[in-house]
């Protein structure tokens, strides 16, 4: 037990331990030596917490790069055996050398019926007699193997009972554990037997951990006096910083007879806005009798243009009411439009009158008259509906 304790001991204060107690130091450092408080356990935090999550992103890596070249392996092994025509575990020279072997026993076994006579050469009665037969062939055939006869010698040899095997292998277990016990023994006395001083670091940077080396109440009881020391400090320097200001003389830039104006205008907020309402209120009124003054002077003064009175009378006789401007306009529109359509009926009939030069002959002519006049007289009777309605309308 004591050696196992001081192997561990040993391994602590090795490089497996020493990731930790470097932790352990500088956060110690950053607390009390530097003076960063409790944000420096967050920072340690969150340092380990990358580093971590980086090395979880390697060996993920490294994982994905191991099952990516396994499943290379596998696909080039169904390749090469899709290639090849078979699935077996043999290669092509031990299949090979089984078939020559299979080729070599059947021309023999050939040979030997054919010494033996006709009637070995004969088809059997019954299965049990094919059986028979089949199995006094199988046990007279040598051996077929694809290993040489060395191979089946070393084998042969090295071949053993299980149990027997067993006990070697507990034997030989049992006897490494001896061998590693004794080693084990052999280095606690050799770290029993060695200073306790022995360490990578020097002496000044043994001499520093010492001093930094704390009780963690002791610490933070430290750390408590110092925070109200600097407290009381600051209390002591803002009251004394204070009482200078409240000491110097005043200074501005403006005379006295400004800042006894500015004193006399200073005055409540609520007072301000309720003098504002007032004088707004003033305003307003102000401003509406100003506004009746200058529009009953407007209304006096005489009228005043540019214009001419004859101008001015022609203006007043053409101005009228937009209703009435719209009606006007529509009735003239109407008149307008009546005039149009005699206008086109009176063209028609004149290009009606006008004696038809054509090169058909005169029976397609005068059908053809016969037609125009029906349709001229409907086209007539046509206008002037439109024309009485219009009127009517």
């Amino acid at each position: 037990v004591n050696s196992a304790m001081v192997a561990a001991s040993w391994m602590a204060s090795a490089a497996a331990g020493s990731a930790r107690t470097d932790a352990v130091l500088e956060l110690h450092r950053a607390h009390f030596v530097t003076k960063q408080g409790f944000e420096a356990f967050g920072e340690q935090a969150s340092a380990r917490a990358r580093k971590g999550r980086s090395a979880d992103a390697q060996r993920a890596k490294l994982h994905q790069q191991g099952l990516r070249e396994l499943h290379e392996a596998m696909d080039e092994k169904l390749r090469t055996a899709l290639q090849g025509g078979s699935m077996s575990i043999w290669t092509g020279e031990e299949k090979a050398r089984m078939r020559e072997r299979r080729e070599a026993h059947k021309a023999k076994e050939l040979v030997d019926r054919a010494s033996q006579g006709p009637e070995a050469t004969m088809l059997p009665q019954s299965a049990r007699e094919a059986r028979a037969a089949m199995d006094r062939k199988v046990r007279g055939m040598p051996p077929i193997n694809v290993r040489t006869k060395r191979e089946m010698e070393e084998i042969e040899e090295r071949r053993q009972d299980p149990n027997e095997a067993r006990e070697k292998m507990a034997a030989h277990l049992a006897q490494r554990a001896q061998v590693w016990k004794a080693e084990k023994d052999m280095m606690a006395e050799r770290l029993r037997a060695s200073p306790r001083t022995m360490t990578f670091r020097s002496q000044e940077e043994r001499r520093r951990i010492e001093e930094l080396r704390q009780d963690p109440d002791e610490a933070r009881l430290k750390s408590e006096q110092h925070m109200e020391e600097l407290a009381r400090t600051h209390r002591d320097r803002m009251a004394a910083m204070s009482e200078r200001v409240q000491a110097l003389p005043p200074t501005n830039i403006r005379p006295l007879e400004e800042r006894t104006r500015i004193e006399e205008a200073r005055q409540d907020p609520e007072e301000a806005k309720q003098m504002m309402a007032r004088y707004m209120a003033e305003l307003q009124q102000s401003n509406k009798a100003h506004k009746a003054a200058v529009a009953e002077k407007v209304q006096a003064m005489p009228r005043r243009t540019f214009r001419s009175k004859e101008e001015r009378e022609q203006i007043e006789s053409l101005r009228q009411d937009p209703e009435e401007a719209a009606a006007r306009m529509a009735a003239h529109m109407k008149e307008l439009r009546l005039d149009h359509k005699e206008r086109q009926a009176r063209i028609a009939e004149n290009v009606a009158a006008i004696p038809a030069m054509t090169f058909r002959s005169k029976e397609q002519r005068d059908r053809m008259d016969a037609i125009k006049g029906s349709q001229r007289v409907t086209g007539f009777a046509r206008t002037l509906r439109e024309i009485e309605r219009s009127a009517r309308s």
